[in-house]
């Protein structure tokens, strides 16, 4: 088995019968990939998940090179809009019972309990530095009703319980630039 670091967190893995897996495929905008899209040609890309940085160039090697992609289930939903059709998806929860877990931090993936901490922080501004951020805050700020779209669907019990990749930055939600789903 040949392991190559591409940068960031893409590798390529060439097993034993030189089976080519390419994880997370960040090429384009990548200063320390040696190669760029174009120039590989994987049987298997496996994306750990959404970021920008990690479905980096899926879309491009994918259409060139009818590869499988297996990802969770959002993101193939996500690449079939694109038109890639050879996806597999998975779960990171798979069928595990959500409910008996238990949160290590409190409040972790409350938005609102964040957004609520960050206006307060926003107000003492105890360094000064908010006079700097005003273009970031009022990013913030006009997302304000999409911090309660996840948890207002789990109270009325539309969005299940489950187990993900959880990181609950505003800017971390998978969208699609043309069609903003």
């Amino acid at each position: 088995m040949q392991i190559l670091f591409h940068g960031h967190a893409c590798f390529s893995i060439f097993t034993e019968n030189n089976t080519h897996l390419l994880i997370d495929p960040f090429f384009t905008g990548n200063r320390l990939a040696k190669i760029t899209a174009d120039e590989i040609s994987p049987a298997v890309i496996l994306l750990t998940h959404g970021h920008w940085d990690h479905i980096g160039d899926t879309v491009q090697i994918a259409q060139r090179t009818d590869c499988l992609v297996i990802c969770v289930p959002e993101i193939v939903t996500y690449l079939k809009n694109k038109g890639i059709k050879n996806c597999h998806g998975m779960n990171i929860g798979g069928g595990y019972p959500a409910q008996t877990l238990h949160e290590t931090i409190p409040n972790f993936h409350n938005t609102e309990d964040r957004l609520q901490k960050f206006k307060a922080a926003l107000a003492a501004d105890p360094l000064g530095r908010a006079k700097d951020c005003g273009p970031e805050i009022q990013f913030v700020l006009d997302r304000e009703a999409d911090c309660s779209v996840a948890l207002n669907a789990m109270r009325a019990g539309t969005l299940p319980l489950r187990v993900t990749h959880n990181d609950t930055k505003l800017n971390n939600v998978l969208m699609d630039e043309e069609t903003h789903e």
